[in-house]
């Protein structure tokens, strides 16, 4: 578990498959990436594409609302993903 704190990233984590990166809490961890080509990098595969995220990605959410849950297991985890406009979820990983 990472401590509470801020932890600036300068350059690349390379995330093993099965490593989980968990820290305190929202409100007292805090990963600040100060590199310029992406800070973590989740190896392992992952199959599927992106689906719409249709609520519940603004700051203090506790869940989302997909376009589609079909492809989702429980006790899997996903890969969200933001643009300047939308947010997308794979859940195939």
């Amino acid at each position: 578990m990472v401590q509470a704190g801020i932890y600036p990233i300068k350059s690349r984590l390379n995330l093993k498959p099965g490593i989980v990166l968990r820290g305190e809490g929202h409100l007292v961890t805090r990963l600040d990436c100060v590199c310029a080509d992406g800070c973590i990098n989740v190896r392992g595969s992952y199959t599927g594409g992106y689906i719409p995220v249709l609520s519940g990605s603004q700051q203090g959410s506790t869940q989302i609302t997909v376009s589609d849950a079909s492809g989702f297991t429980a006790g899997r985890g996903g890969q969200i993903k933001q643009d300047d406009i939308s947010v997308y979820i794979n859940s195939g990983l």
